[in-house]
């Protein structure tokens, strides 16, 4: 069986992002997606995560490139459902970052759990694929890492008083 049946209920941890901003419908329903998909990775079902995620980031992609909240979500069901070929695609199409995600061979000297090297033209991460469904907060780590809060230079400019009418 793929995907759970709609009696049947996937129990795993929360998504570890919350959303600050009230949802619009476009992001209540990629948001709702991305949750869905990332209890599936949880569930172990990585391929069922990774074609609902993948068909979510593709019908909403006008919407990650505005959105870093929903970005950073997306990258991080990707790496839970270990679909580091989107991953690389994805943060390639929307922050021009070319990465490359190798598992290590030998998990148990895998130290650190993640660990990356900057190579001409590609950043080349390497993870212990063992901690990739129960270690939220690496996954979290690295998904802000990926895709950080935009520099105060990147966000909304303040209006500035018009100090001649004070």
């Amino acid at each position: 069986m793929d995907h759970p049946g709609p009696r049947q209920t996937v129990t795993q941890t929360s998504f570890p992002f919350r959303l600050d901003d009230p949802p619009t419908d476009a992001r209540a329903a990629l948001a709702g997606a991305l949750d869905r998909a990332w209890l599936l990775a949880g569930a172990g079902l990585d391929k069922a995560a990774r074609e609902l995620c993948a068909a979510a980031v593709f019908h909403h992609q006008p919407l990650l490139v505005q959105d870093r909240a929903l970005l950073r979500r997306a990258c991080a069901v990707l790496i839970r459902a270990r679909g580091f070929s989107l991953l690389g695609r994805l943060t390639r199409l929307t922050l021009g970052l070319d990465i490359q995600v190798r598992l290590a061979s030998d998990p148990v000297a895998a130290l650190p759990a993640l660990s990356r090297q900057q190579q001409p033209e590609v950043m080349v991460y390497t993870i212990d694929p063992t901690r990739l469904i129960a270690d939220t907060a690496l996954i979290r780590r690295w998904s802000e890492e990926l895709v950080p809060d935009p520099a105060p230079a990147e966000k909304q400019p303040q209006p500035t008083p018009n100090l001649a009418l004070a």
